[in-house]
């Protein structure tokens, strides 16, 4: 077997799910459905609380959400607020006017339930979490399905987003993962990135998002 699993907290039903061999590491947590640490040959390429820390606790005080799930929206919502099917819906205005990530009870906030599948060198921990519209005014109660999946022997992993809602509504989550892929704790500023994508939203000093087509 290729993971275990540590019970943070009992009464919050918080664990800490560990997926490992010996050449990497790791470690999932449902409070927020996060990664917590990556190790690569005992090397940690994400941010997040060191072995010593109290990871909730470390959480729960964290204001940069590294690495969890966030939505129902990722993202700043301008003067948060929007309209769809002819219809404007106000919401938490938790980032100066603007609405960040969903709100303060977002995604990052939830314990949610999960499964782990577990597949010879491949490990999948699926949590499943319900959202109410009274939590965070967006419209329609949601049911959101989030997929870690880690392939041991490639070091890969993927996540997969799927939600079903009672009412159209916007949903855009996202993971809030740190990453530093140096060998030493060095400027990531060397790192790139490339997505096959064909728009994406970029902020104006407003911090308002805007589609830009590719």
């Amino acid at each position: 077997m290729a993971f275990n699993i540590e019970i943070l907290d009992e009464d919050k039903n918080i664990d800490l799910i560990t997926i490992y061999d010996e050449n990497s590491e790791i470690k999932f947590t449902n409070f927020g459905m996060r990664i917590v640490d990556w190790k690569v040959h005992n090397r940690s390429v994400i941010l997040g609380p060191n072995e010593n820390e109290d990871v909730i606790r470390y959480y729960e005080e964290n204001p940069y959400f590294f690495g969890a799930t966030v939505g129902r929206y990722g993202g700043r919502i301008e003067n948060a607020t929007f309209e769809l099917n002819g219809q404007t819906y106000k919401l938490e205005q938790n980032d100066a006017q603007h609405n960040l990530h969903g709100g303060s009870n977002g995604l990052h906030t939830s314990v949610s339930d999960y499964e782990i599948i577990n597949e010879d060198e491949v490990v999948t921990v699926i949590y499943t979490v319900d959202m109410q519209s009274d939590d965070d005014y967006f419209p329609g109660d949601i049911q959101i399905k989030v997929s870690h999946r880690y392939d041991l022997t490639q070091m890969m992993w993927t996540i997969h987003y799927e939600a079903t809602s009672t009412e159209d509504t916007l949903f855009n989550p996202m993971n809030h993962v740190y990453f530093n892929l140096n060998r030493t704790n060095e400027t990531i500023e060397n790192h790139t990135i490339h997505n096959q994508i064909e728009f994406y939203l970029f902020k104006r000093k407003s911090n308002r998002q805007v589609i830009e087509y590719s």
